[in-house]
């Protein structure tokens, strides 16, 4: 099975931590990421510009990843 990390428009994990997501979850992770800006938008920092929250699936990066890094 597939492992993925979720990166930010600026390259950041979309969570304060990094986390890895199967396949399947990632759609949930991407939701949960887009209601936290629902309110003030979301501001890339490394471009200093506003990113309408109905583009922001286009600029998150999806990258596989080896799980065994992430264990502990």
């Amino acid at each position: 099975m597939k492992h993925y990390r979720i990166l930010s428009p600026d390259n950041f994990d979309i969570n304060m931590e990094p986390f890895i997501y199967q396949e399947d979850e990632i759609e949930n992770a991407i939701d949960n990421f887009v209601k936290r800006f629902t309110i003030q938008g979301y501001y890339s920092t490394s471009n200093r510009s506003r990113i309408a929250l109905s583009d922001i699936r286009s600029h998150l990066s999806c990258i596989e990843v080896d799980p065994k890094k992430y264990q502990d």
